[in-house]
């Protein structure tokens, strides 16, 4: 009788130690797909997201190519990219933005200011009203002149982190007035809806692509 229960118990004992085995070998296997899985999966998505990039930049061109003129620079591998606005000559009234385009990365953002009169005023700050007692000031590192019946005033900056919040608001603004600070005298106008619309456009634009301040 106790051999016949010492067997019986020893049976038992065998079966559990069976299971607790197969459980570790399955857990093991199932882990080990599941890793296998996950790998895979981070991979593919990897690659999808590095694939819709390239789309969306070409996706983003295209969404803005009516609005703006792609000038290729014939020696270098870069185009400048101008809004529909931008005058072809200098001696014309015109605040507008541009900026360059390389590999399908945008750079360079450049805030242009041109003036035209008769007479000069050799500016040295140009002040923007944009209403609600917002007065925002900008001071061009250099400012270029040339004249022949009438004069023409104008400068073409980089734009860094530290003015991008006037192209902001410029882009964001309904109506702005703008102030041509001279050496003795000064001149206003009011900036075109057609001015505001455009600089909104490029600021954009020049988002979309990942363009940085």
């Amino acid at each position: 009788m106790k051999k016949l229960i010492k067997g019986i118990l020893l049976f038992f004992g065998g079966l559990t130690v069976f299971s607790i085995l197969m459980v570790g070998v399955v857990t093991c296997s199932y882990m080990k797909g599941s890793s296998d899985k996950d790998s895979v999966s981070t991979d593919s998505d990897e690659s999808s997201e590095k694939g819709d990039m390239v789309i969306n930049v070409d996706s983003v061109i295209a969404a803005h190519r009516s609005d703006f003129t792609f000038r290729k620079d014939e020696f270098e591998n870069k185009i400048w990219v101008e809004p529909k606005n931008a005058p072809k000559y200098t001696n014309v009234n015109r605040i507008y933005c541009y900026f360059l385009l390389r590999d399908k990365t945008a750079s360079d953002f450049r805030f242009r200011i041109q003036y035209a009169a008769d007479d000069w005023l050799f500016i040295k700050t140009i002040m923007f009203n944009l209403g609600n007692d917002k007065i925002l000031t900008f001071e061009p590192e250099e400012m270029q002149r040339d004249n022949e019946t009438s004069i023409w005033e104008w400068c073409d900056e980089q734009i860094d982190d530290k003015n991008e919040s006037l192209i902001s608001a410029l882009a964001y603004s309904k109506s702005v007035k703008v102030k041509f600070c001279g050496r003795q005298y000064f001149r206003t106008r009011d900036m075109t809806s057609k001015e505001l619309e455009y600089i909104k456009k490029t600021y954009e634009f020049y988002q979309a692509l990942g363009g940085k301040f």
